[in-house]
């Protein structure tokens, strides 16, 4: 009996179009394959490039998009061959906390978006060209022939080419490595005609932190401190059209807090010692935790190994899904919009799921999503406290506002001006910070009724503090919201 195993040709496009639905998460892939390389070359010897950096080309009027690294490139022509044919095959693996990517797929993510993918390579002290072509169009059209029998093995010797050739000796100095695009398809002719695509691009790449930031030596000091490494590591300098690509903080993006932080380790374990180091949590927020609708840069962008994770209310969605706690998603999410920080997570324990938006559920994740859940607690719990102090100053509520943030800001590096906090407020900021339920629960309503509704909801909140209950209150105000959205 043959037991040999077939692999069916339309798996290729099932790893490429299922995993790389969006067609922004290409210019991650490639980018972060031109890092690892140029981290394992540095592993293995080689010296640092001062001047490394990725290079992103857009061609409209062409078609064409380049992306080119000045790395060392891949040095024999029959690694080149095995590494650019191969899929799910990846030399990663030894050590997931020291290269970003890890499952050998995403070299080929833009085959599914371009007539043509193409891979040029020339390695350090070679003066010869090696070139890789991928005939995405021919791809399409062999699937398209339901009469065809080939396995994934006879279509991928239909599609790809190796081509090599000589560049004499002069510029055996030269190295790089370059991935083109040619003719790409319509969904990415739309991506890159959205008004903030360049944004999204810095918040998705593992960029650096702009030099005017004077937060960034903070966060990366802190980090290595915490984590024993170089966040350095995971970033790079990437040139989109000629322009330098940097995260977007700077000084505005710093709040009266200034920059705080939480060292993140999963559970104690059993002999008593402490939990295993999971990342470095920094955020930076003011006394009011204002919410501001058009700002697009709010809340705490999770990064593995600098790669984003998830989106700016993820804590909140997180928070939301976790059943020890209970109040509103929109709730966790406003608290969030009053905030800027990161997640910066490097664990061999956390394993990034297929579409690099969040982590595989098991148990490291699950502890992850419960640090998570606690930080929302104590951040909407003051933010709850704040509210209630600005409105009305008491001492007592000075004190529950003091607590809310000492357990918000909990750990002792961290140096806060607690008179800030506490400072009188204009009459602007008042009007600023007025807690409206309505707003927040049933924004889409009439005036008339949202104004019965806040009204309505203060009594009851007023009633649940008393009776020391108000986890009663936020699930009669879930159940409530809910009802709405029902109607």
């Amino acid at each position: 009996m043959d037991n040999k195993i077939k692999v069916g040709r339309s798996i290729l496009e099932t790893i490429t179009v299922a995993l790389y639905e969006n067609p922004i998460i290409l210019f991650r892939e490639y980018v972060q394959n031109s890092l690892d390389a140029y981290n394992r070359a540095r592993d293995e010897g080689e010296n640092i490039i001062k001047d490394f950096h990725v290079a992103i080309n857009i061609d409209k009027k062409c078609k064409k998009i380049v992306i080119t690294d000045n790395g060392y490139g891949i040095e024999t022509n029959g690694l080149f061959k095995d590494r650019m044919s191969s899929i799910g095959s990846s030399e990663k693996l030894g050590d997931r906390t020291k290269y970003i990517g890890f499952r050998g797929i995403g070299r080929i993510s833009g085959l599914s978006f371009c007539k043509r993918l193409t891979f040029k390579n020339k390695a350090k002290n070679s003066n010869k060209i090696q070139k890789c072509t991928w005939e995405g169009e021919k791809y399409r059209k062999l699937l398209d022939n339901e009469d065809a029998k080939e396995d994934l093995q006879s279509i991928i010797k239909k599609i790809v080419t190796f081509e090599e050739e000589n560049t004499g000796h002069e510029n055996k100095s030269d190295h790089y490595f370059e991935v083109t695009l040619e003719e790409y398809s319509n969904e990415i002719e739309i991506m890159i005609g959205e008004n903030k695509f360049k944004e999204k691009l810095i918040r998705m790449l593992p960029l650096k932190y702009n030099d005017s930031f004077k937060g960034a030596s903070k966060i990366i000091n802190k980090y290595k401190s915490f984590m024993n490494e170089s966040l350095e590591r995971f970033m790079v300098v990437v040139k989109y059209n000629g322009e330098d690509l940097l995260k977007t903080y700077d000084n505005k993006f710093i709040l009266g807090s200034d920059v705080v932080f939480w060292e993140i380790r999963g559970k104690q374990k059993r002999d008593g010692s402490v939990g295993d180091k999971i990342g470095l949590l920094w955020f930076t927020f003011d006394r009011h935790l204002k919410s501001n609708n058009n700002d697009e840069y709010y809340g705490i962008l999770t990064r593995s190994k600098n790669i984003l994770m998830g989106a700016n209310d993820t804590f909140a969605q997180v928070a939301n899904d976790n059943k020890e706690y209970v109040t509103t998603f929109r709730e966790m999410a406003q608290s969030l919009r009053g905030i800027y920080g990161e997640l910066l997570i490097n664990s061999p324990f956390l394993r990034d799921n297929s579409r690099r938006d969040w982590f595989l559920p098991d148990q490291y994740s699950m502890d992850l999503n419960n640090i998570i859940t606690d930080f929302m607690r104590r951040l909407h719990n003051y933010r709850y406290c704040a509210s209630r102090y600005f409105r009305a100053k008491p001492s007592k509520k000075q004190e529950d506002l003091k607590k809310a943030l000492d357990e918000l800001v909990n750990i002792k590096d961290n140096q806060i001006d607690y008179s800030h906090f506490y400072k009188k407020e204009t009459e602007e900021e008042k009007e600023i910070d007025k807690e409206l339920f309505s707003e927040q629960d049933i924004p889409h309503e009439n005036q008339s009724l949202k104004k019965c509704y806040d009204i309505l909801m203060r009594i009851i909140e007023e009633y649940f503090n008393k009776t020391k209950n108000r986890v009663l209150f936020l699930k009669l105000r879930a159940h409530i919201v809910n009802r709405f959205k029902k109607k």
